[in-house]
């Protein structure tokens, strides 16, 4: 048997992504609160949360946020503030579980009163990445990012099991819908022009033989019903199957405008590489001192919550 893999560069690099998808998801808000659901929006944020004062208690658990205290315009801003300046911490890596955590109370307060207009999918990856990452990472003053310890087993398989349900639902939401122009392998000759935001490439993408645009949506169904499974799988199908899933997000961003969920997307691939792989593409190698957190009691009673976690994902 070889030496156990290390995951260090790849937790360094999921840790900073990470800071920067939540730096860009807040800022990106922030510049259009006022329209959405500030007093003035077009869905204020006190009006939504006035119709469920009649729920007493239970309206804390149908709306988890802290807009309670105060859902003022003030408070909104606040909120933001506080997020952006978690996120910066995080990805500079001062105590990442504490920032991720101001970080992720805030994005939460945020997705539960944002309505229609923070519902898309990769709203609620972002919350959930930032869940794995609070579960995984240590609470030291500075991880720099040549001694970011390796990511553990557990955190591990929570990544991988993200991963997978999200090329996965993917693939099969497509096929369950009943839509046929996907069943029949045609979608993609109306896809890139029917987009919400497609990019200045999408109609190039649009003008490709019809024979290539077929072969491309059956490729597509491959790499997100097939090669998902290959996530749990030997070294070299995870490599195979995280180079495939690389390959599709950034062909994904080519064509469309989806903001940051391509960028996490690829962050969610990292786990899938070791350190052996990833210092030979970056040219980059992690201090070969720390490859492990230091394990503490309150780091060891963290795993009963990880236990749980990883039964509702697969739930």
């Amino acid at each position: 048997m070889g030496a156990p893999r290390s995951f260090s560069l790849a937790s360094a690099i999921l840790l900073r992504g990470l800071g920067l998808v939540l730096a860009v998801a807040f800022v990106s808000l922030s510049l259009q609160i006022d329209s959405l659901i500030s007093t003035e929006g077009i869905l204020p944020l006190e009006d939504y949360l006035a119709s469920y004062q009649e729920f007493a208690w239970s309206k804390y658990w149908a709306i988890p946020s802290l807009f309670w205290i105060s859902c003022s315009d003030f408070s909104l801003y606040a909120v933001l503030c506080i997020g952006t300046l978690s996120s910066v911490t995080i990805f500079l890596g001062y105590y990442a579980r504490t920032s991720l955590i101001l970080a992720c109370t805030c994005w939460l307060s945020l997705l539960a009163v944002g309505q229609g207009f923070l519902s898309y999918q990769w709203d609620v990856l972002l919350l959930e990445c930032c869940f794995l990452a609070i579960l995984s990472y240590p609470n030291t003053r500075k991880l720099a990012l040549r001694e970011t310890p390796s990511l553990n087993p557990f955190a591990l398989l929570l990544f991988r099991l993200l991963l997978f349900r999200l090329m996965f639902s993917s693939g099969f939401v497509k096929l369950a819908s009943g839509d046929l122009s996907w069943s029949s392998l045609e979608a993609l000759k109306y896809h890139f022009l029917t987009q919400p935001l497609p990019t200045a490439f999408a109609p190039l993408f649009h003008q490709a033989p019809e024979s290539l645009l077929i072969a491309s949506c059956f490729a597509m169904f491959v790499i997100e019903l097939l090669l998902p499974f290959c996530v749990f799988g030997p070294r070299l199908l995870q490599m195979i199957s995280g180079i495939c899933f690389l390959v599709f997000q950034l062909l994904i961003a080519l064509t469309g405008n989806y903001t940051y969920f391509n960028f996490l997307s690829i962050l969610l691939l990292l786990p899938l590489f070791d350190d052996a792989l990833l210092s030979r593409l970056l040219r980059f190698s992690p201090s070969a001192q720390v490859s492990q957190a230091p394990s503490r009691f309150r780091d060891i009673a963290y795993q009963p919550l990880k236990l749980f976690v990883l039964v509702l994902g697969i739930g």
